[in-house]
């Protein structure tokens, strides 16, 4: 029903369903009963991939998708891609963001939701074993 997570390069292979997918999904949260405000986001690049999940794929075919997927059902998107570019040392395994990169995620999106910069340094609370321990 909804769409499938880049995990695996066997998961490309619902590419074609991509966007009706991400449709639907964007349709099923504006028909809660809360009507929330619906926001979608560009994923985070990848540096420069692991796990089949690719930076081209990313920039070449996934955002292109999400954007058409936007356009259709007027909701805006968070650029998180660009939020994240030449970051890489925030990528420990070359695709998932350490606390600090979660922290510019986090900060990124507030920041375009509410329409109020953050203070330029968030640290986000660290679990004890993030922190090493």
């Amino acid at each position: 029903m909804y769409p499938q997570i880049l995990r695996r390069t066997h998961n490309w292979q619902y590419k074609a369903e991509f966007e009706d997918n991400y449709i639907e999904m964007i349709k099923s949260f504006r028909n809660l009963a809360s009507a929330p405000s619906v926001w979608i986001c560009y994923p985070v690049p990848a540096y420069p991939g692991r796990w089949g999940i690719s930076d081209k794929t990313i920039k070449n075919e996934v955002m292109p998708l999400i954007e058409k997927a936007a356009a259709k059902t007027d909701v805006k998107i968070i650029d998180l891609y660009t939020a994240l570019s030449n970051k890489a040392e925030l990528f420990r395994d070359k695709i998932h963001p350490n606390a600090e990169g979660a922290g510019i995620m986090a900060k990124t999106i507030a920041a375009v939701i509410t329409g109020k910069s953050l203070p330029a340094k968030v640290v986000p609370r660290m679990s004890g074993k993030e922190q090493g321990k």
